[in-house]
Formats: C-alpha cells, sequence, structure tokens
C-alpha cells in the first residue's frame, strides 16, 4: 500500500522526481497551495477525518504516508 500512495502522491504533485518517505517537502516543486489540496484529497481517500492542520505540518513525504496510512 504504502507504494500506491507513493505513485498517487507523486501524481498529485506533479513531482517530477523519485519520491521516497524521506523526501522533505519543501523540496517539491509541487507541494504549493494547489498542491496540498491534491494531497488533502488524496488522504481523505483513505480516510475522511484528517485534520487540515496535520497535513500543513507535515515535513516530509513520510509524514504525509503517516497520516494516510496509519492514523
Amino acid at each position: 500500500m504504502s507504494n500506491e500512495f507513493l505513485a498517487k502522491l507523486s501524481e498529485a504533485l506533479d513531482a517530477e522526481t523519485t519520491l521516497t518517505i524521506e523526501t522533505n517537502l519543501d523540496e517539491i516543486e509541487g507541494w504549493d497551495s494547489l498542491g496540498i489540496l491534491s494531497v488533502i484529497g488524496l488522504i481523505e481517500t483513505y480516510r475522511n477525518d484528517i485534520e487540515l492542520q496535520s497535513i500543513y505540518d507535515s515535513k516530509t513525504v513520510g509524514d504525509l504516508m503517516n497520516l494516510a496510512l496509519n492514523e
């Protein structure tokens, strides 16, 4: 499931490089207001009780993955 999430996240952010759980979100060109909206939609496909602030507080791809898949 984590590889699936990484692929979907890469698509949502229109990332030009391969994303890993260690990838810093600030290094992804698509991590902007439009990209964040896409990520919100993506995470809501996994769970619908996400707090938006937790997405804004995320620093890495792994943080987003944990929000979507673990909580």
